[in-house]
């Protein structure tokens, strides 16, 4: 199973390179504009992943401590809802996206096997008790990811940009 999280933490840093290169050429009155989907725009899609990924990277290293020392530069974050804009700037969130994305990569080259098998024990955006199964919560992880570059494909799509950045078959 280790092996599988390091090559989705790979495919999800490099995805996500290729993604924003492709994003980042958007005149800005699209990518900041009201695009008709749930999280208003681009920019809000991109801070709600960085959102998500610090939000998860928050939990697992209150439980594992050994990885509390990766996310130590985003304690400053303000957390008031996933739909938040906490980076406002392109070059922002180019970084801190990638940033979150090899921090994740990080805690999965140094999770040992017995810890992917452990339970996370954590409270959901709603303060409820939650435990689920330390791999399983990667998992969730890298699809959410791959769920939202996918809403931003079909935006790019309809914005008539070529963008075809997202195959893991190619990576591997």
């Amino acid at each position: 199973m280790k092996e599988v999280l390091i090559l989705m933490a790979q495919y999800n840093l490099e995805t996500d390179e290729e993604m924003l290169n492709i994003v980042y050429q958007i005149p800005d009155k699209k990518f900041f504009g009201e695009a008709g989907v749930y999280y208003k725009s681009l920019h809000g899609i991109l801070n709600h992943i960085i959102l998500v990924n610090l939000l998860w990277m928050r939990r697992i290293t209150k439980q594992f401590n050994e990885f509390s020392e990766v996310t130590h530069k985003y304690k400053g974050i303000d957390f008031a809802g996933l739909k938040n804009i906490v980076f406002t700037e392109k070059v922002d969130l180019k970084a801190n996206l990638l940033d979150t994305d090899k921090d994740l990569k990080e805690i999965c080259d140094k999770m040992g096997s017995n810890a992917l098998i452990k339970s996370l024990n954590y409270k959901n955006t709603k303060g409820e008790e939650r435990s689920k199964v330390m791999w399983h919560v990667f998992m969730h992880i890298f699809n959410h990811a791959t769920h939202h570059r996918g809403q931003i494909s079909a935006l790019l799509d309809q914005f008539n940009v070529d963008n075809d950045y997202s195959n893991l078959i190619w990576k591997v």
